[in-house]
């Protein structure tokens, strides 16, 4: 997150975020700030191609957004802010049929978003596997933390049984410097990629 979402460090923004996410030995991360779309301040950085070239230029910041949905957050990673505008209604929550309807007929240039459910789960309720892919096994909030040791047996079986992929969030909004737990991809070449094109790939390696 920056500080473009309502509970970050004030005056945490794209350079201090760059600057951690090298530090903490990230190569790539979504912005997915809650309660904003792709920030103000990066107008025109609809798809990150001149953020990464602020800040440290060895960290690639992609597109995202924060959101709820049926009770939990939702983050949902490589979403422009013209994209999500067609879903989302300015109030921190996403209209659903809207974004299953984006997940059917992907974009001819962006692609289909992934949809992450993040931790601490909230709902007793099943996830809908037709519109998440993604679960967060591991988020760096105190309360994510403790959630993700706790359930971690329970995360891993929902998981597996509705074929979602495990992925990890660092949560960070600006507070503390250490960062709890990676994403590891093996993207051969993804250096050479302009950040939209990063992007597109994590997207399709993750659905795959």
């Amino acid at each position: 997150h920056t500080d473009a979402s309502h509970d970050a460090r004030r005056g945490w923004n794209r350079e201090q975020l760059t600057e951690w996410l090298a530090s903490a030995g990230f190569h790539a991360a979504y912005v997915t700030d809650h309660g904003a779309l792709w920030p103000e301040s990066w107008a025109g950085d609809d798809d990150g191609s001149r953020a990464a070239g602020r800040g440290n230029p060895g960290v690639r910041l992609l597109p995202g957004n924060e959101v709820r949905g049926r009770g939990e957050h939702l983050n949902i990673l490589g979403v422009t802010t013209r994209q999500a505008l067609l879903f989302w209604d300015g109030a921190r929550r996403v209209h659903l049929d809207s974004l299953r309807a984006a997940l059917r007929t992907p974009h001819a240039v962006y692609g289909a978003p992934i949809v992450l459910v993040t931790s601490p789960l909230k709902r007793a309720e099943p996830l809908d596997p037709a519109l998440v892919h993604a679960i967060e096994v591991s988020d760096a909030a105190p309360r994510g933390l403790a959630f993700g040791w706790r359930h971690r047996p329970w995360l891993a079986r929902l998981a597996d049984s509705l074929g979602l992929v495990r992925l990890s969030g660092t949560d960070q909004h600006g507070w503390g410097r250490a960062a709890a737990a990676w994403s590891v991809l093996h993207l051969p070449g993804w250096r050479a990629l302009p950040p939209a094109a990063l992007d597109r790939a994590i997207r399709d390696r993750l659905r795959q």
